[in-house]
């Protein structure tokens, strides 16, 4: 009680976050990224995961979204939670950027249009899902 305890290695702090909360995580041992999907994975929001997610791929990498990739840790979400948020954001205006496309083999990806246009997406998808296997 009333000592204050110094971590062994920095944190940073993940201020960005729709609560207005502030969160720290080991820059050491995960990456922003981890760390934002795990804040997703903790507010419990499918759709703001799938959103975000998506947005984030598009705008960092660029490329869509793998729809399996919901389903890793730390987010765990099922294909059924996947489509459900997919028909919740596809029927909201403030999702109307969040597009899906589907690749030749039924691979499901998710992208922003803000990033990425229809087209990019659907060949990137394409190549990801088929197209690489095809090249090895």
């Amino acid at each position: 009680p009333g000592r204050i305890v110094r971590p062994r290695r920095p944190y940073t702090n993940f201020p960005d976050t729709t609560d207005g909360s502030l969160y720290f995580y080991d820059a050491g041992i995960m990456s922003s990224s981890f760390a934002r999907w795990a804040f997703l994975g903790a507010q419990d929001s499918p759709l703001d995961a799938l959103a975000e997610c998506a947005r984030e791929e598009s705008r960092r990498y660029p490329r869509p979204l793998s729809a399996r990739s919901l389903g890793n840790d730390p987010l765990f979400l099922s294909n059924e939670e996947v489509e459900q948020a997919w028909q919740q954001a596809s029927a909201s205006e403030a999702y109307a950027d969040t597009r899906k496309t589907v690749a030749s083999n039924g691979s499901v990806y998710f992208f922003s249009t803000t990033y990425l246009s229809p087209q990019q997406a659907a060949a990137l998808a394409e190549w990801d899902a088929v197209g690489r296997f095809m090249n090895v």
